[in-house]
């Protein structure tokens, strides 16, 4: 993988090959792992049953959703040859770290502001996402154009704000995808853990699958606490 690509500075046509290649890995090999960890684990949350007409067309959505991503590759690109945003080729162990860090904070504070706006503005949008009432991992890029397009701004966003280290904007996207096919595993793999656990990101997220409002926070729960919308996990979700 060269410098160039790494920090944006190559041909669009490469980067934009590259990019696309880079988030169809991803999604299939977290998606994967995350259902044969589900498989195995055996624990749904949701009993509602998952048919192959299902998966297929999560499937077909995010791969539609990684063709957008893989192109919107190109707003970042563009930011950079114009001088509205940099990226750091040699910053220190400490500066990669903090950079992650606040990646990973910022994507949640985004997650969680596209996520209600969603719901509120753009219910008909959001609602393909809502197919999967029992989430299956291969659920996480399944969205609309219009879904994909906004969260697909978060990178950006954050580049107008901080020249990052290339370590940290490639850290995202796995980051996010990890979590993603994990929250979307109808998995009760932390059985034992309370409503305020941050290890109860999976059920908080099927919550909001199942009912719809409520819980629109994507890692750290939190959020939902402090803006009123944290929905209670019920008995019949952890059962």
């Amino acid at each position: 993988m060269s410098l160039d690509i790494l920090t944006l500075a190559a041909p669009l046509e490469n980067l934009l090959l590259w990019a696309f290649g880079y988030f169809l890995a991803i999604y299939l090999s977290f998606a994967l792992l995350a259902w044969i960890i589900a498989s195995l684990a055996d624990r749904p949350i949701c009993q509602r049953s998952v048919t192959l007409g299902q998966i297929r067309g999560e499937l077909l959505r995010s791969l539609r959703s990684i063709l957008l991503f893989g192109a919107g590759i190109a707003v970042p690109w563009a930011m950079v040859q114009v001088g509205l945003a940099g990226v750091d080729a040699g910053a220190d162990v400490q500066k990669v770290v903090l950079d992650c860090a606040l990646l990973v904070f910022w994507n949640d504070l985004h997650f969680y502001a596209v996520h209600r706006l969603l719901h509120a503005w753009l219910a008909r949008a959001h609602a393909v996402h809502h197919k999967s009432v029992a989430a299956t991992p291969f659920a996480a890029y399944s969205m609309s154009v219009s879904e994909a397009v906004l969260l697909g701004s978060v990178m950006p966003l954050a580049m107008l704000l901080r020249e990052f280290a290339w370590q940290a904007l490639l850290f995202l996207p796995i980051w996010s995808i990890f979590i993603n096919t994990l929250s979307h595993s109808n998995c009760d793999l932390f059985p034992r853990v309370g409503q305020r656990s941050i290890l109860g990101f999976i059920r908080h997220h099927q919550s909001h699958h199942t009912h719809y409002r409520g819980n629109y926070g994507f890692f750290f729960c939190h959020l939902d606490r402090i803006f009123g919308t944290e929905r209670p996990f019920d008995r019949q979700e952890t059962s």
